[in-house]
């Protein structure tokens, strides 16, 4: 019998199962495979998990961990549809065979290929979440077929409209499209715009973008909204190193809206939905002083969750815990605890240096920390603790771990309440107490060095708001041209919120719509004064 938590043990002497706590002990009903897997892949509903090494595909159950099939023949990587019926496989390119499959598996142990394709890279490819809707994109195109009849095409995006990415809402509601069509000349957006499948005429919502070389769409579980961070390699404004991120937010009903972190922050380091779908966690600024916030599904901030070093949110299964991480980089492995549904305050702290890989149990109530290669090719292990901060188990390598995989079953079982009401009485009405970190100075641009005052961290007590403009004594300290680029940027971005009202349906004065026809001739200037 398998414990309420169960994962996968990735090594180089094989694959094998554990049950989670109190025991941490091999679950013998899950057959081991003692070759090296290449991958491993969990369905959408955590009830299937597929393990490939260099001979073949074993699909196992995850409730009894009985063998349910195997898929023949090697492959460089394979995913489920949403409901586990079908397994899409990948191989590298040859002239002598398919190397892109669609295998329909649930029929047990008579597993049958029921589309394939010879194809040069691997395709982006979706099921809609009941699995009656196929897409695979081509070029610039996104063909939709009927399942299972995936040879022939049902509808395609319009020939003019030019994806360059697309992505198809989860969960059990209509069945939504959002498409990334980015600018093809100089001086125009690029676009993201949402559509009711098979509806391609009329946009749900639709949000515009100057700077985007590439786009992250995530859904929100239950598919009603959508984030979209856009990123640059460079940041023109030499805010960033890293380049410019911004962070969208769409849904169903066509509401739209741009997050505003910091005013000068250029960077948005995380962003994840929470399980119920109506919130988001978002990690923003520069680093090390970067700023986590939690927020609702208007975009209004509901908790602040001040300024640290952090890059990654996890939340766990239930949804009442959220887990903020500093990590890579941020080489102390710092993590906090944040519980967000009932007492929305910071509960506990530890630290796991070297983390490559953190994951959530089952349970909600433990999470394993892990030290994997080929990131890391020493000191491989894996962690176990609970959501108080307390280590309870630890498991080394005898030579390389590659990886943990959790077997997230849905739904998750129910957070035990009762351990939330004894840690908060040993709380009292405090936050548990920080990790003591090393205090690093924060990064400055080239374009601010020199100048007083240039990547000054964030006041601690500042919340995420929109850009404020900036006080006469920060103002005084700018040089002419910092001041023009400031002015040019402030006159686009009033334009960008005429364009919104416009679209609304609002009539817009005669005064604003020459504001709009000037914005061409806007952007030539930005971009002139930025490479001048």
């Amino acid at each position: 019998m398998a414990a309420t938590s169960v994962f996968l043990v990735k090594e180089s002497g094989g694959t094998y199962a554990m049950n989670g706590p109190p025991k941490f002990e091999r679950w013998n009903d899950f057959k081991e495979d003692l070759e090296e897997s290449r991958f491993t892949t969990i369905s959408g509903n955590g009830y299937l998990v597929a393990v490939g090494n260099n001979s073949r595909v074993n699909i196992f159950s995850t409730t009894d961990g009985s063998l349910k099939c195997t898929v023949p023949n090697r492959v460089l990587g394979a995913s489920f549809s949403p409901q586990g019926n079908y397994l899409i496989t990948w191989d590298n390119p040859s002239q002598h065979h398919d190397n892109f499959k669609i295998t329909w598996i649930s029929g047990g142990k008579d597993v049958k290929v029921v589309h394939s394709l010879k194809l040069s890279k691997q395709p982006d490819t979706q099921f809609s979440h009941d699995e009656t809707v196929f897409a695979r994109q081509s070029n610039n195109t996104v063909f939709f077929s009927q399942v299972p009849d995936f040879q022939n095409t049902a509808k395609k995006t319009p020939d003019d409209m030019r994806v360059a990415k697309f992505s198809v809402s989860p969960g059990n509601g209509p069945l939504h499209i959002l498409c990334f069509v980015p600018s093809t000349t100089k001086g125009q957006p690029s676009f993201a715009r949402m559509y009711r499948y098979p509806n391609f005429e009329n946009i749900i919502s639709s949000k515009s973008f100057f700077q985007a070389d590439r786009v992250e769409m995530k859904w929100s579980p239950k598919g009603n909204a959508v984030l979209l961070i856009t990123s640059t390699d460079i940041d023109k404004t030499g805010q960033s190193y890293y380049g410019k991120t911004m962070l969208h937010y769409l849904d169903t009903k066509g509401e739209t809206s741009v997050i505003q972190t910091e005013a000068d922050s250029a960077v948005i380091h995380a962003a994840e939905w929470s399980p119920n779908s109506s919130e988001f966690a978002i990690i923003s600024g520069k680093m090390p002083h970067t700023r986590a916030a939690l927020l609702n599904s208007k975009c209004q901030i509901i908790l602040d969750m001040e300024v640290s070093a952090r890059n990654a949110i996890h939340f766990n299964p239930q949804g009442n815990l959220l887990l903020l991480g500093g990590f890579g980089n941020l080489s102390q492995g710092k993590i906090e605890m944040w519980e967000v549904k009932k007492l929305k305050k910071r509960i506990a702290t530890c630290s796991a240096p070297e983390t490559t890989q953190l994951t959530w149990l089952n349970d909600g109530v433990h999470f394993i920390t892990a030290t994997t290669a080929p990131r890391m090719q020493v000191g491989n292990k894996f962690r176990v603790w609970d959501f108080t901060g307390k280590q309870v188990h630890e498991w080394e390598a005898s030579k390389h771990l590659f990886g943990i995989v959790p077997f997230l079953r849905d739904p998750p079982p129910p957070f035990p309440d009762d351990k939330l009401d004894n840690l908060n009485k040993q709380l009292g009405n405090k936050p548990a107490a920080r990790v003591e970190e090393k205090k690093v100075a924060a990064y400055v641009p080239p374009s601010k060095r020199g100048i007083i005052g240039g990547g000054a961290a964030v006041p601690a007590k500042a919340a995420p708001k929109a850009a404020a403009p900036p006080s006469a004594s920060n103002a005084s300290q700018l040089s002419e041209k910092e001041k023009k680029i400031r002015t040019v940027k402030k006159k686009i971005e009033q334009i960008e919120k005429l364009k919104d009202l416009q679209k609304e349906g609002k009539i817009l004065e005669r005064n604003q719509l020459e504001k709009l026809s000037k914005e061409t001739s806007l952007i030539d200037e930005l971009e002139a004064l930025e490479l001048s």
